[in-house]
C-alpha cells in the first residue's frame, strides 16, 4: 500500500474510533460528523472492508438516536460489502445488528430469524464474543414477549460461555440481564441478589456504564418494595457514575428518578 494511502487508512480509523468514543459520552452530533468523515474517507481510497467497519459504527449511532430505519439501511449496505469480499465475521456481526433493527421496530420473529444466522456463523467461526452477544439479544426478545424461561435459558447459555472466556464485563451484563428476568416476573428479592452480583463485577472492573445501569435498577427495584429512602440512595449513586463517564443522555435519565 503507497504511503499516502496508509496514512489516510490512519486518518480514516481515527475518526471512526474518536465517533465511537463521542457516541459513548452521548454526543451523537459529533460521533456522527466523525463517522460520516470517516466514511467519505474509505469510500474514496476503496477500502471496503473498513468502509463496511464505518458502516457498523454508524449503525450504533442510529440506534443510539432511534434511527431504527437508517439502522437496518446502513446495515444492509455493510452486509453486502463483508458479503462481497468474504469476510464472514463481519458478515455475523452485521446480521446480529440487522436483528437488533427489527427488535428495536418490534419485529420480533425476524430479529430472532437475524440472531439466529448470526449465532450459527459465530459457532462455525468459533467468535465467542458475538456467541454471547447473540444469544444475549435472543434472551431479551424472549424476555420482552413474556418467555421468561426461554430467556433465563439464553442468558445462561451466554453466562456459560462468558465464563469460560473470563470475560468479566459480559458476564456482569449476562446477569444483570437474569436480574431484568425476575423483575419482570414480580420476583424482586432474587432480581436484587443478581444486580448485587452484576454491581459488585462491574465495579472490580471498573465499568462505570455498567455501574450505572445496575444502580439505577436497583434503585427501582427498591422503589417498587416501597423503599424510597433506599431507592434515592441508589440513584444518587448512579448519577455520580454517569457524571464520572460524562453521558450526558444518561445524566438526565438518573435524574428523572
Amino acid at each position: 500500500m503507497p504511503e499516502a494511502l496508509k496514512k489516510r487508512e490512519i486518518l480514516t480509523k481515527s475518526y471512526k474510533s474518536r465517533s465511537s468514543v463521542l457516541l459513548l459520552i452521548g454526543n451523537e452530533k459529533k460521533a456522527l460528523k466523525d463517522i460520516e468523515k470517516a466514511i467519505e474517507l474509505a469510500a474514496t481510497d476503496g477500502n471496503k472492508r473498513l468502509l463496511a467497519d464505518c458502516f457498523i459504527e454508524l449503525c450504533t449511532i442510529y440506534e443510539s438516536t432511534g434511527k431504527h430505519q437508517q439502522m437496518f439501511n446502513t446495515a444492509k449496505e455493510a452486509l453486502s460489502i463483508y458479503e462481497s469480499i468474504g469476510d464472514e465475521n463481519g458478515k455475523a456481526e452485521t446480521l446480529n445488528i440487522i436483528g437488533i433493527a427489527f427488535y428495536n421496530q418490534g419485529n420480533f420473529p425476524e430479529a430472532l430469524n437475524y440472531y439466529n444466522k448470526a449465532h450459527n456463523i459465530s459457532r462455525k467461526l468459533q467468535n465467542t464474543d458475538l456467541q454471547i452477544l447473540t444469544l444475549n439479544n435472543t434472551g431479551n426478545v424472549y424476555l420482552y414477549t413474556g418467555k421468561y424461561k426461554s430467556a433465563i435459558d439464553n442468558f445462561q447459555k451466554a453466562l456459560k460461555i462468558a465464563v469460560q472466556s473470563r470475560n468479566l464485563q459480559e458476564q456482569a451484563h449476562i446477569i444483570g440481564n437474569i436480574g431484568n428476568v425476575y423483575a419482570y416476573m414480580g420476583n424482586y428479592i432474587e432480581a436484587l441478589k443478581y444486580y448485587k452480583s452484576s454491581d459488585e463485577i462491574f465495579d472490580r472492573i471498573g465499568d462505570k456504564y455498567g455501574l450505572t445501569g445496575t444502580l439505577m435498577n436497583t434503585g427501582v427495584i427498591a422503589f417498587y418494595l416501597n423503599q424510597p429512602h433506599k431507592a434515592m440512595k441508589f440513584f444518587r449513586k448512579s448519577l455520580k457514575t454517569t457524571k464520572e463517564i460524562g453521558n450526558k443522555k444518561w445524566e438526565a435519565m438518573c435524574r428523572r428518578h
